[in-house]
Parts: structure tokens; C-alpha cells; sequence
């Protein structure tokens, strides 16, 4: 393999590498005990660590995240205790929302992360609250929410994108592709959810330096 560093340098490339491994080795392990009957549900995110790892870590900690619940690696590189977020996902009293929420709709303020409503574009007008809160408060810093790709045909996705980019200009969206277990997705979104993943990924780009 031929792999070209770029403008990354080795420190940098090890932290992202650290951020999308470890959100896999839980992956493949809570997926074995699925299997085993162990646990009754798991929402797995596997083949999508590097989005959720690579834009957790270019943004700063105290930036408001709204993940969905298939975005473990949000969870992981914000330095959450192993041991509070199985419990979270256990439905214990240790955990989070102490039983009361399902395992991945909680949100934590300690770590700046906003639970989520639905996948269907639910949360977009939430992440332009937050960042509205930030540009009134003369604070730069964005919001980044993810949304499941049937919500690109959701007029609230028209509307939060609208007031976002007329008013606030502070919000990144990704919006993940449901190949398998579309939702209400047609060829529109398909191609929205291919656009603004590529625009996602140049931001973690330009935002490498942030990483570091």
C-alpha cells in the first residue's frame, strides 16, 4: 500500500487511528454477545467509526455534538467512562438517565452531547438552537448533528438548513446513509446524504488542525 501522510503528522494520524479502533473493538465484542444471547439489542455502527471519530475529534470538547444510535465512536472519543456508559446501555442505576432511556437516547452535558429524538431530521433544528445560543453569546463555535438520510426529505431539514445558512452559519450536518434500512429515503436523498458526506469529510480536513 502506497499510503500518503499528507499534511497529517504521525502523532495526529495514531489519535485518529486510536479514535476508530477502539469504538470497532466494542463493536465486534457487543455484536459477539448479541449473538450469544447475552444482550437483547445492539445498534451497531461498524464501517462507520471514521465519520463519527474523525468529526468528534475536529471539533473542540466544549462544541455541542447531537449523535445518532449508530455513532458510538462520538460517545467514545469524548472520553466517557467505559464503565458509566455500559452501564447506560445496560439500563443500570449508574448509568447516565439512571435506567430511564433507551441505550443510545441519552445526552450528557458533562460531555457536550445532545441526545437524540429520532433519526429523521429530528435534531436539526435543535443543533441550530445551540449554535444560535453560541453566535448570540459572541462564541465561535459550531454545532454538529447527524441525521439518517430518510429526514432528507423531511421539510424540517429544509427549513433547519434554510435558517442555519441565512442566520446562523454555524451547524454541520452529516447524513448518514441507511442502505439496508431505509426510511422513507428516495433517490433525492440518496444523492443528499453522498453530498454532504463528502462535504463532512473535507471539513474534518480543514479542521485537522484542531485535532492536534
Amino acid at each position: 500500500m502506497n499510503f500518503q501522510k499528507k499534511f497529517y503528522d504521525s502523532t495526529t494520524l495514531l489519535k485518529l487511528y486510536r479514535g476508530i479502533l477502539k469504538p470497532r473493538m466494542i463493536e465486534e465484542k457487543m455484536l459477539i454477545l448479541l449473538r450469544q444471547g447475552k444482550v437483547s439489542k445492539w445498534f451497531s455502527g461498524i464501517g462507520q467509526e471514521a465519520i463519527s471519530a474523525g468529526a468528534t475529534l475536529a471539533l473542540d470538547k466544549d462544541e455541542y455534538i447531537l449523535p445518532l444510535h449508530r455513532n458510538l465512536g462520538v460517545f467514545t472519543n469524548r472520553d466517557i467512562p467505559l464503565t458509566k456508559l455500559l452501564a447506560q446501555w445496560q439500563g443500570k442505576l449508574s448509568g447516565f438517565s439512571k435506567g430511564r432511556e433507551r441505550s443510545f437516547h441519552f445526552g450528557t452535558n458533562e460531555y457536550h452531547i445532545v441526545g437524540m429524538i429520532s433519526h429523521l431530521g429530528a435534531m436539526l433544528g435543535v443543533a441550530d438552537g445551540i449554535a444560535l445560543g453560541g453566535v448570540l453569546k459572541e462564541e465561535k463555535k459550531i454545532a454538529l448533528v447527524f441525521s439518517g438520510d430518510g429526514g432528507a426529505s423531511e421539510g424540517k431539514r429544509v427549513i433547519s438548513r434554510t435558517f442555519d445558512g441565512n442566520v446562523i452559519g454555524a451547524v454541520l450536518v452529516n447524513i448518514a446513509s441507511q442502505r439496508c434500512l431505509r426510511a422513507g429515503g428516495d433517490r433525492l436523498s440518496s444523492r443528499c446524504t453522498l453530498g454532504v458526506g463528502e462535504v463532512m469529510v473535507n471539513v474534518a480536513a480543514i479542521s485537522h488542525r484542531r485535532i492536534q
